[in-house]
């Protein structure tokens, strides 16, 4: 490869610890050394040794910073970097800095590794980046938050290799593997399908040097359309070992290989399902007179039935949306609520004819009134604060321009402890002087760990919808992983029989995550999830063209707005002390959401929060 194809930043082969700078800040208890045993190209490559007993901060990471000016005067199709891993090293980043001085943020690997030996990584970069690019650092985060501070959990990874590619002619990739089925990993009966679909994007996958092995035991899969099936029969019970291993046509191996291991259970079910994660709770007032009803069924052994499942307010039946793969479920009130007490019963067998207890519960209803003028009102908005000083600042502010209501578009805490909670729910979003109603949304600090129990049971449900004058606002869930369905699979469900069964003009969508990070910090939606969210909302505007549609994010902690087909999305801004677009200084503010007759538009307003404000 010629040297205008690519250009190596570091190989390593100086032999300079000097030139690598640490952080231990967030994490003590990682070290740097260079290494000659474990290289793909030269003399040296970059060990990274590390437990987990030093984690500080939850959401800190492992950094480590070139000294050296690694920077291109011009544009890399991507950035690639060669890594050796034991098996269990932790998610992989790297920050480039662009000519505007922005950090972006890119993804080496979508979550920790599970591979071993050396692999190849290599990430496009957008390419309307300003030049010159530099390369910051790379960086390891571990978001689980048991293994954080457990000093048993220990490993070593290395780097070499780094390079921005400018012509992408050579592949050093091997074949991937997705829509891995079953997904679960037991299995109650003596056959299934197993499928998986592989690809390779640059040379091509090689079929004919597949390899699949059922308990170790060599099989001929079927092929169709690059996605290959096997009828796995004749099952005792026990585990059930399914591997495969592929080439590409350039010869390079799939790495990793595929490997799933199942259990295979032929007792019969005498487990009757189990319920979580109902909504509303019981400890926390709702605001809309259709609550939405969410909960979650799992039955792994025989499964339940949609029809089977009895769900009733105030003793009346509800007609029940459920996704039986990943158990959530919901139901709309049929009726409008009055103001107080109601009763919730959801009653469910699973095949096998094993009932559950009925799970009852009692939830107050409180709902926004409707405004004075339909046609001329304000709502204010309150980006993302992350501490009490900072929400406090804005709502003090925001308090003055006298909204009908407020809502919080996330974050609001940041460790998301139970401490954080009852302080923003005692502190912040009670007891105020004019009254105003405060909704809020659930960010990814709000699950920072690794749920919503505390956000449920203090602030309330995390998706629901209600109509106030003309508008039907409808808030949604996307505190887990970015993503709507992960944090709900029925949500985009959810969704489309909200607006397929209310007339109002104006439509407001509300979730935190954007569909869209146009800075390139990796804060935005799932791919997948954004890919349908826009979809949905383009066809109900195709289907009603006069409805106005407006969307409504936080979590990027800056401002943004966007058209697609006709449907507006913004990003509202920031009142946090953080901040990920650099360039935008003095950014913290608040927004006006102006409803009128002809159109709704947003208004962002910057305000000083020196000196400190209180309320």
């Amino acid at each position: 490869m010629n040297e205008h194809k690519k250009l190596i930043l570091d190989d390593f082969n100086n032999a300079n610890l000097s030139d690598y700078e640490t952080n231990h800040s967030f994490v003590s208890s990682y070290y740097l050394s260079l290494n000659k045993d474990y290289v793909k190209h030269g003399k040296y490559s970059l060990e990274v040794s590390f437990n987990y007993g030093g984690w500080v901060k939850g959401n800190g990471a492992m950094y480590i910073k070139f000294k050296k000016k690694l920077v291109t005067q011009q544009m890399p199709k991507k950035l690639a970097v060669w890594v050796h891993s034991d098996g269990k090293t932790p998610w992989l980043r790297a920050t480039i800095i662009d000519g505007d001085n922005e950090r972006k943020i890119i993804n080496l690997t979508n979550q920790n590794i599970s591979w071993n030996g050396w692999k190849y990584l290599d990430v496009e970069l957008e390419q309307n980046w300003k030049l010159p690019l530099r390369l910051e650092q790379i960086y390891a985060v571990e978001t689980n938050l048991v293994n954080q501070k457990d000093s048993s959990i220990n490993g070593k990874f290395y780097l070499d290799h780094i390079t921005f590619v400018y012509v992408d002619d050579q592949d050093l990739t091997g074949p991937i593997f997705s829509d891995i089925l079953p997904q679960k990993e037991k299995i109650y009966r003596n056959s299934f399908v197993f499928s998986a679909v592989v690809s390779d994007d640059m040379s091509g996958v090689d079929f004919d040097s597949l390899i699949m092995k059922i308990n170790n035991k060599l099989v001929v899969p079927s092929v169709r359309a690059n996605k290959i099936y096997y009828h796995v029969k004749e099952l005792q019970e026990g585990n059930c070992k399914v591997s495969i291993q592929v080439k590409d046509l350039a010869g390079n191996w799939s790495v990793p290989h595929l490997e799933k291991n199942y259990l295979i259970d032929l007792s019969e079910d005498h487990e009757c399902p189990i319920i979580s994660d109902v909504t509303p709770s019981d400890t926390a007032v709702i605001h809309t007179a259709t609550p939405r009803i969410g909960f979650r069924l799992c039955d792994e052994h025989s499964g339940i039935e949609k029809n089977d499942i009895i769900l009733t307010i105030n003793n009346e039946k509800q007609k029940v949306f459920y996704d039986e793969e990943n158990g959530w479920g919901f139901a709309i009130s049929s009726t409008h609520l009055i103001d107080g007490p109601h009763h919730l019963s959801i009653h469910t067998k699973d095949r096998a004819g094993n009932e559950m207890d009925p799970y009852q519960q009692n939830f107050v209803v409180h709902s926004i009134k409707g405004p004075i003028d339909e046609d001329n009102f304000i709502v204010g908005i309150i980006p993302d604060t992350h501490t009490l000083e900072h929400g406090k600042a804005a709502l003090v502010h925001l308090l003055e321009e006298a909204p009908e209501f407020i809502i919080h578009m996330g974050d609001f805490v940041d460790q998301g402890t139970e401490e954080e909670f009852k302080l923003a729910k005692t502190s912040l979003f009670s007891d105020m002087k004019k009254h105003i109603p405060i909704l809020t949304l659930a960010g990814n600090h709000e699950a920072f760990r690794g749920n919503l129990t505390l956000y449920q049971s203090i602030m309330g449900s995390p998706s629901y919808h209600f109509t106030y004058g003309k508008v039907l606002f409808i808030l949604l869930n996307s505190a887990l992983g970015q993503s709507l369905t992960l944090s709900d699979s029925t949500q985009l469900t959810y969704l489309k029989e909200v607006l397929s069964t209310h007339e109002q003009k104006h439509i407001v969508v509300l979730t935190h995550v954007p569909t869209k990070d146009h800075f390139g910090t990796a804060h935005e939606m799932v791919y997948e999830d954004s890919v349908q969210l826009v979809e949905i909302l383009t066809e109900h505007k195709k289907e009603l063209p006069s409805r106005d549609i407006v969307v409504l994010f936080g979590h990027l902690h800056t401002q943004d707005q966007w058209e697609v087909s006709g449907v507006r999305y913004i990003i509202t801004g920031n009142a946090s002390p953080k901040k990920y677009v650099m360039k935008q200084e003095n950014n913290i503010g608040y927004g006006l959401l102006h409803i009128q007759s002809n159109g709704i538009y947003y208004e962002y307003k910057p305000f000083n929060l020196i000196p400190p404000v209180t309320q």
